[in-house]
């Protein structure tokens, strides 16, 4: 298993999807930060991001790109956001498929 040892922000309402979500990023050699409420839209010290589109407001996902440039190409939105086409790397759908999720986010990390 190669060890990226990427810092990882990880926003999930739901505790148990958060737990999940956190051990198998945590078994593929991130660093997690789990929270279960969106951060104020500050700067971060997380090289990528995933968050539960329902944690969040377009507006606040705006403000967190602009607030954190570095992870404009870094950021995973997880559900169905509206509008359709939000400035991010990708989208997984809910419910998540382990699968797809292991590779977006693999692809994030190491897309430049």
């Amino acid at each position: 298993m190669e060890s990226f040892r990427k810092r990882f922000l990880v926003v999930e309402r739901d505790e148990i999807v958060l737990a999940l979500i956190t051990h198998i990023l945590t078994r593929r050699g991130f660093a997690v930060e789990a929270r279960t409420r969106a951060p104020a839209a500050e700067a971060l010290q997380s090289d990528a991001a995933l968050i539960d589109w329902e944690s969040i407001t377009f507006e606040w996902l705006l403000a967190f790109l602009d607030a954190n440039p570095a992870l404009r190409r870094r950021v995973i939105l997880l559900g169905e956001p509206e509008p359709a086409d939000p400035p991010v790397f990708a989208v997984v759908p809910k419910p998540v498929d382990v699968g797809v999720l292991v590779e977006t986010v693999t692809r994030c990390v190491e897309t430049d």
